[in-house]
């Protein structure tokens, strides 16, 4: 079977795993903006980075197509590296770190796993191994969300 056969045939599946990346909890927890002013300040700061790469992603069309994927992955990679980067600089209180740092790392994994299959359809790889890539990404997104969550920032998990 073709690339782009099987890639057309799996299109379907791979938006609304698009889908589901890009959604999580659109509740709040109350306790996140409780406590410390440096819990507070850090809380405010990784709630903005995430709110405005949101608000970035949301304006890119998401692909419709198999011939729209990798330009799609060329724009909203970098900004899903940037948002680590930012996020990475945070200073949480002792009780986020350990859930941050997880979250940051799954996501690192994410991003790498979207830059394979990004690769994998650019260069006409293995349908295969294009899915499998994806695939990787969406088992990590509910431990991904999870985590953004325990370290007080959940808009990180939308």
């Amino acid at each position: 079977m073709s690339y782009q056969r099987s890639a057309q045939s799996h299109c379907s599946w791979l938006l609304a795993l698009l889908r589901s990346l890009g959604c999580g909890s659109s509740s709040h927890d109350s306790s996140a903006t409780s406590g410390t002013s440096a819990s507070t300040q850090y809380v405010s700061a990784g709630q903005s980075i995430c709110a405005s790469v949101l608000s970035h992603l949301r304006g890119i069309p998401r692909p419709t197509s198999p011939n729209q994927l990798v330009p799609y992955f060329e724009k909203t990679l970098p900004l899903a590296e940037n948002e680590l980067r930012q996020l990475r600089a945070l200073h949480p209180p002792s009780q986020d770190a350990a859930p941050l740092h997880s979250a940051l790392s799954l996501s690192q994994r994410q991003a790498a796993a979207l830059r394979a299959a990004a690769h994998q359809l650019k260069s006409g790889g293995s349908a295969r191994n294009y899915l499998s890539d994806l695939a990787k990404v969406g088992a990590l997104n509910n431990h991904v969300n999870a985590d953004f969550r325990k370290a007080a920032l959940p808009e990180c998990a939308k």
